[in-house]
């Protein structure tokens, strides 16, 4: 999927699941979206996930990548207006 150029939407539940961290390893930055999927897929165990909590999907890109959360977060944002402007 990623050969062939398609985005990877990334939860916050990554901070849990080791297959999105395997994902966002293997994955060039230029092809990762982020999602809330509340009221699912937490980064926290046993509580209701929220939009907030996207921060923390950047947070664990971030340290998996070796960037700066700002750097992430913009890089992010280039992706969206991609797809979908």
């Amino acid at each position: 999927a990623a050969d062939n150029g398609w985005s990877f939407s990334i939860p916050p539940v990554i901070t849990r699941l080791q297959h999105f961290q395997t994902v966002v390893d293997m994955v060039n930055i230029s092809q990762l979206l982020t999602e809330t999927d509340a009221p699912y897929l937490s980064p926290f165990a046993g509580e209701r996930n929220e939009p907030a909590f996207v921060k923390e999907t950047i947070k664990k890109i971030a340290e998996i990548k070796g960037m700066t959360e700002e750097d992430v977060a913009g890089n992010i944002y280039m992706n969206y207006t991609n797809v979908f402007l």
